[in-house]
């Protein structure tokens, strides 16, 4: 059973990822909305904004993490090719974990096995007030309605 929890769930991730990059293709292939968009972030209240919201994103990233953690993942999926594109994004998520964590994947079949221990805290105090001090910045709430459109 957690075999396939956990399977369903790196299914659903890849699958998150790929249509957030397909998104992001759409984008840079329509230049006039490209063009709107470099000159709505290069705007001096934007920046301000966008440096907000950067500066709040890795304050709740360094809070929210675990403070003390390891583990394994063996990863297989059905096909090779896809195997290889989930251990990419393991790949690029290595910071994050480091040496702590072992990914590994299975060529030869499709599985999804692991172990994660993992220890930390959340205060829901930090979040609110990084998500209050980011709502009240009107000139972002904008930014972010002009953005999505």
């Amino acid at each position: 059973m957690r075999g396939k929890g956990i399977k369903a769930r790196l299914f659903f991730i890849i699958d998150r990822l790929r249509s957030a990059l397909k998104r992001l293709v759409r984008l840079f292939r329509d230049t006039e909305r490209l063009k709107k968009l470099y000159e709505e972030l290069n705007n001096e209240k934007n920046k301000r904004s966008l440096k907000l919201l950067l500066g709040e994103i890795k304050a709740l990233l360094t809070e929210l993490r675990p403070r003390k953690g390891g583990g394994y993942l063996v990863l297989g999926l059905s096909d090779p090719y896809e195997t290889g594109k989930a251990m990419e994004a393991a790949a690029f998520l290595y910071p994050l974990y480091g040496d702590s964590f072992e990914v590994s994947p299975d060529f030869e079949k499709e599985r999804a096995e692991g172990e994660i221990n993992a220890r930390g805290r959340v205060r829901l105090a930090v979040v609110l007030r990084s998500l209050i001090k980011l709502y009240r910045d009107k000139n972002l709430m904008k930014l972010i309605r002009r953005i999505t459109g």
